[in-house]
């Protein structure tokens, strides 16, 4: 009939759903980890299921109906790791993960993060992907000497990390060694002293955002500990 139909949402716009989980873990690491649109959106109607919704629920092409909750909240989620792969499929879980945390979204709403409500912040596509495309993979030596690399579309200007093995350590990822390359090609004609050796970490800056130097085991982004200008 082309009315209207709009079932009472449990937040207002903008907050929290009353049923979202919350976290900490019983180890007491924060969760969630992001918080993602899952208030009455609509999606697909599959099967049998069509026929067990009532008209407030149902699209009007019969096809199409409204839910809520994390079934709705995961796939944006899913969604957007997906895409972070289509940007750069050398991503792996912890970096995409790490491109999903930092682009969240903080504002009246969540307030600091993280928190155990919101986790690092709203889910936010555009910004992961800005994080995404400046995280650098695949760097390897050249011959003779230097290293490279695969450039990506998306980036304005690269920085090198350069550590120290042994040195390395949970906050000495390397200090900055050079910046604003137009490339991720490099040479060093530095050696290490002997029984020493050198790692190279390479960020890649997009509209000013630098990308991270990598994620530890435990799935943490990695510090510089002097970032680059």
């Amino acid at each position: 009939s082309g009315g209207l139909s709009g079932p009472n949402p449990s937040n207002s716009p903008g907050g929290i759903s009353s049923f979202s989980g919350v976290g900490p873990t019983r180890d007491g690491r924060v969760k969630p980890d992001v918080a993602a649109p899952g208030e009455w959106v609509g999606s697909t109607l599959a099967g049998a299921y069509r026929t067990s919704l009532n008209g407030t629920y149902t699209e009007r092409d019969g096809q199409h109906g409204d839910l809520r909750g994390t079934s709705m909240a995961t796939p944006h989620v899913a969604g957007v790791a997906a895409l972070l792969l289509g940007l750069n499929p050398a991503l792996d879980g912890p970096q995409i993960k790490a491109a999903i945390l930092l682009g969240a979204q903080i504002d009246e709403f969540t307030g600091p993060t993280p928190n155990v409500q919101y986790g690092y912040g709203k889910l936010r596509a555009p910004e992961a992907g800005t994080r995404a495309v400046t995280i650098v993979t695949g760097l390897a030596a050249l011959v003779p000497a230097g290293f490279a690399a695969p450039a990506s579309l998306f980036v304005d200007s690269y920085n090198v990390y350069r550590g120290t093995i042994p040195g390395i350590s949970g906050t000495d990822y390397g200090t900055c060694f050079l910046s604003g390359l137009p490339s991720p090609v490099f040479d060093d004609a530095e050696t290490p002293f002997p029984g020493q050796a050198f790692f190279y970490l390479v960020t890649g800056v997009r509209l000013g955002v630098e990308g991270i130097l990598g994620t530890d085991s435990d799935g943490k982004v990695r510090p510089p500990l002097s970032p680059c200008p």
